[in-house]
């Protein structure tokens, strides 16, 4: 999932370098609580503001322990230490106390500004990082085959594109940028309260444990609610879209009080499974709280008796339970962001359970480039197919058409002919034998460039919320307005295009539905005639027009199929004599 955010490297160090400049000086701005109680309340701030007392090592054979590294580090606190003092606790206590607003301004100041920049970052990658998720998803699912559409419904794989790709949206960069920053400022305050006192410290974590295997249990839990709310939710948007595609049936049936029962109950699941899942990432805080409360009187309670027994100044300790309880504030965040990593990871896997679907044409050595022109005949040979294994829909099929030559395939529906000339664009491949052009199976051919050469008129015509011309040009690439022209004259639809308010550019409705059947044929025609394949298929494209329709276009096919290899699909006879 990273990945996507590949392309905005730039960007992206450029986030990272704000997120730690903006999560050092939020906890750096934590430490000022400590100068702030010593100048207003201590006669001499400039004392060591820490004193611990440690037993010496033991000796052994007379020499003292020694620990290089604990002794270089001790060292450069001390220098540390020693240095900003000297700048910080000098002059009168009023002027400490104006180098003290203004540390607080700039640290504070700055901090905004990174935050700012950090989050103006975050958003132009992730929403980058989405829009090339987005367009991936559409390019991959025009690539799936039509086995995968009747199998799959069409709200579900809409969900996908739409709210799937959103909720991965956290997993891109936001979670990352969460981890980093609240991590890191979880580390630094930590760190900062271990130079102060780790026996302290050390006693403070061990309620941790606890919390954090609670944590792992809601997260796992969140996992598995996020994947059934996006299964519901793609359930109920399946619904909404067959009952707005199906509307004319709804309606002409009364089947609306039906209707909304079927909705009432995909979206009653939809609501009880995203309650659960609310319910449950509710419970992330009330934990997180509880472990800051048990944190603090474990501090108050230890933290005191080494205050009472002198080992702790008051400072440092009001110091260290500020540190540790605002160092709560990340932890949740890093809690939450558990969750939306779960909820973001879960989308994920749906997204790319469509991504790493098989393909058209994936393992198919496809080495030519171009389809020749038919010189010899197009050959069905010994052809098999099953949509399911043990199930043959085609069996031992063998047929010759001619280069230019018209072949009817006349039967009752289910008979297999749309399947035997879906064989040709590939739709399908055959379960056994091959189909051939001029003996070169078609399985050799690049996938596009074999479609290119295809025309389909279908009996289902697909138009789409566009104007006239780009309809007949679909498929075609830039052609000039004259070239549709010609090709709605062949297709017997120029004057009824004409007849439209703006022509040819008359925006014509989502599946063309402001058009009759018979001029939504013709448009089909059109866009045949305009693209001018050597081979054709028709597939019942007359079966559902009236007499007067059915000429015209009977008219428009033969000018048509003049010169074109073709296969036309009949349920009689007679509507291809």
């Amino acid at each position: 999932v990273l990945r996507l955010a590949g392309a905005d490297r730039l960007k992206l160090t450029a986030l990272v370098v704000c997120v730690v400049i903006a999560s050092t000086l939020s906890t750096v701005g934590v430490t000022f609580v400590s100068p702030l109680l010593r100048i207003l309340f201590e006669e001499n701030p400039a004392q060591p503001a820490v004193e611990v007392v440690e037993e010496a090592p033991a000796a052994e054979d007379g020499l003292e322990a020694v620990d290089p590294l604990a002794g270089t580090v001790q060292a450069t606190k001390d220098r540390v230490v020693q240095r900003f003092e000297a700048w910080f606790y000098t002059g009168s206590k009023m002027d400490q106390l104006w180098r003290l607003c203004f540390s607080l301004l700039v640290v504070f100041s700055l901090r905004n500004l990174f935050t700012f920049l950090q989050e103006a970052l975050r958003v132009a990658i992730e929403q980058r990082a989405i829009h090339r998720m987005r367009e991936q998803l559409y390019a991959e699912i025009q690539r799936l085959p039509l086995s995968f559409f009747s199998s799959e419904r069409t709200g579900y794989l809409m969900s996908r594109v739409i709210v799937d790709a959103e909720m991965m949206r956290n997993a891109v960069i936001g979670v990352f940028k969460d981890f980093l920053s609240n991590g890191l400022m979880a580390v630094l305050a930590l760190t900062i309260a271990a130079m102060m006192s780790w026996k302290l410290l050390l006693t403070t974590l061990l309620v941790v444990p606890p919390n954090l295997l609670l944590v792992a249990w809601i997260g796992k839990r969140l996992r598995r609610g996020s994947d059934r709310v996006q299964e519901e939710m793609g359930g109920a948007a399946s619904a909404l879209q067959e009952m707005i595609s199906g509307i004319r049936i709804v309606k002409a049936f009364d089947t609306e009080g039906i209707e909304n029962r079927r909705f009432h109950g995909v979206n009653e699941k939809f609501t009880r499974a995203y309650i659960k899942l609310k319910i449950l990432s509710a419970m992330s805080s009330p934990v997180s709280e509880m472990l800051g409360i048990i944190t603090a009187v474990v501090i108050i309670a230890i933290g005191g008796r080494l205050v009472i027994e002198g080992s702790l100044r008051p400072d440092a300790l009001g110091t260290f339970l500020g540190i540790v309880l605002w160092v709560i504030g990340p932890i949740k965040k890093l809690v939450k962001a558990n969750a939306s990593l779960q909820e973001s990871m879960a989308a994920a896997r749906r997204v790319f359970s469509i991504i790493d679907t098989a393909k058209e044409g994936d393992g198919v050595g496809s080495s030519r480039m171009e389809l020749p022109p038919l010189t010899d005949a197009l050959i069905f040979e010994n052809v098999d197919f099953e949509y399911e294994s043990g199930t043959p829909v085609l069996r031992n099929i063998d047929l010759r058409v001619g280069a230019g030559e018209v072949v009817a395939l006349v039967g009752p529906s289910g008979a297999g002919k749309s399947t035997l000339v879906d064989l040709l664009p590939r739709f399908h491949d055959p379960t056994r034998g091959r189909v051939t052009i001029d003996g070169v199976d078609l399985r050799e051919y690049e996938l596009a460039a074999l479609r290119r050469q295809i025309g389909v008129v279908s009996q289902e015509v697909i138009l789409f919320h566009d104007s006239v011309a780009r309809n007949i040009a679909f498929g075609s690439g830039q052609v000039d307005r004259a070239s549709i022209e010609s090709a709605a004259r062949t297709a017997n639809a120029h004057e009824f295009i004409e007849a439209l308010p703006d022509g040819y550019d008359t925006v014509i409705g989502e599946r063309g539905l402001q058009l009759s059947g018979g001029q939504r044929q013709r448009l089909a025609i059109a866009r045949a005639v305009l693209k001018n394949p050597p081979y054709l298929i028709l597939d019942e494209a007359t079966s559902a027009l009236d007499t007067a329709s059915e000429r015209m276009v009977q008219e428009a096919m033969e000018r048509l199929m003049r010169g074109r290899t073709t296969l036309v699909i009949a349920h009689r006879l007679s509507t291809v004599t």
